[in-house]
């Protein structure tokens, strides 16, 4: 994870790509996580590492086209071919330059998958949730189209939670 330039693996392609799949399955919980300072910058060390690993997204965004598919075979043999498509296009769009900096699908996919937080104070969880909105509207970029064709931000209800970390819930 240093500053070097360059991938330190960039002559073992699927050692790269095997981090890639690690960091994804990587989950990060901080049980008193105030303003969200701690998520943040394991946020930011993950998408550094991403960066570093796969400047031009490639590998990243077929690591999460490949988790889509397996999370949703059963559902491709269900479903009709119009809602597989929209997952498909959805993933397409989140890695397409035009609409988002690289960025932006690193960041989107470590928040959804990897990070999560609670405090017991309701306020704290809030301004994380607010921290976490920021730094992925930063990465998108403005265009005339419908909200300014920023995408809609992603639920975090339940990464980022409101409890005492240190009492058990009763069941």
């Amino acid at each position: 994870i240093s500053f070097d330039p360059g991938n330190p693996f960039k002559d073992f392609p699927k050692t790269t790509e095997r981090i890639l799949e690690h960091l994804d399955k990587c989950k990060i919980l901080d049980p008193a996580c105030g303003s969200g300072a701690f998520p943040m910058d394991v946020l930011q060390k993950m998408v550094h590492i991403l960066q570093k690993l796969d400047p031009d997204n490639s590998v990243w965004k077929e690591v999460q086209t490949r988790k889509i598919k397996e999370e949703t075979q059963e559902v491709f043999a269900i479903t009709d071919k119009k809602e597989r498509e929209e997952k498909l296009l959805e993933i397409n769009n989140t890695f397409d330059e035009k609409i988002n900096d690289p960025d932006y699908a690193r960041k989107l996919y470590l928040i959804a998958h990897c990070i999560y937080g609670v405090d017991i104070q309701p306020i704290a969880t809030q301004i994380s949730k607010l921290r976490f909105f920021i730094s992925l509207v930063v990465e998108q970029k403005v265009s005339d189209a419908d909200n300014f064709g920023i995408r809609p931000l992603p639920n975090l209800e339940t990464k980022f939670v409101t409890a005492n970390t240190l009492i058990g819930i009763d069941k």
